[in-house]
């Protein structure tokens, strides 16, 4: 979704580009091989990579400012999805599961990135000093209060339409795709 934005914004065609997949442990070394030109890659590998000298960021979105130049306003990240057949089956299984994520986000969005990567096993942060790095870059990813917001849901729908992933004719409000009445009861209010 965020690459056909950018693709579109740019004025670049479909047809002018070839997508493909790549891990974020392996998207480095595509770059670097020249087997890719570009790619989108998640921290740590993204700092990684801008450490090593080995590229620049043409679009930096783990800060907000980055998120607001690319993409012209707040854009809602991580979610938790279902159907509403889902919520409406079972609601304490959906309530724990945001209580498990309100839960990680506040400690998360509370700790240095030299904490988290202490609790982190190794094999999952690997080098601590970087791992507390690339966290503290991204940190601004992390929304304090874990609430999904209408700006930032009505971002994602229209950077959708630009690629027709949403048409253009379809009526969508964002209240109609979010509902942070089971954040708002894990947080106590």
């Amino acid at each position: 979704m965020v690459l056909g934005y950018l693709l579109v914004k740019a004025g670049v065609k479909a047809d002018e580009v070839k997508i493909m997949g790549a891990g974020g442990n392996t998207m480095p070394l595509a770059i670097e091989k020249d087997s890719v030109h570009a790619g989108m890659m998640v921290d740590p590998f993204f700092t990684v990579f801008l450490k090593q000298g080995k590229g620049y960021a043409l679009v930096d979105m783990f800060t907000a400012k980055g998120t607001v130049e690319a993409m012209g306003g707040e854009v809602q990240g991580t979610t938790l999805l279902t159907r509403p057949d889902v919520i409406a089956k079972r609601p304490a299984t959906v309530q724990k599961m945001v209580n498990a994520l309100v839960k990680a986000n506040k400690l998360i969005v509370s700790s240095s990135g030299e904490e988290l990567a202490k609790v982190l096993p190794k094999d999952l942060a690997g080098d601590p000093k970087l791992y507390a790095e690339s966290f503290e870059h991204s940190r601004e990813a992390f929304p304090p209060d874990s609430l999904v917001t209408r700006e930032g849901v009505a971002r994602v729908i229209e950077t959708m339409r630009a690629f027709d992933a949403v048409p253009a004719g379809m009526k969508m409000e964002p209240e109609s795709v979010f509902d942070n009445k089971f954040v708002l009861k894990a947080l106590g209010r």
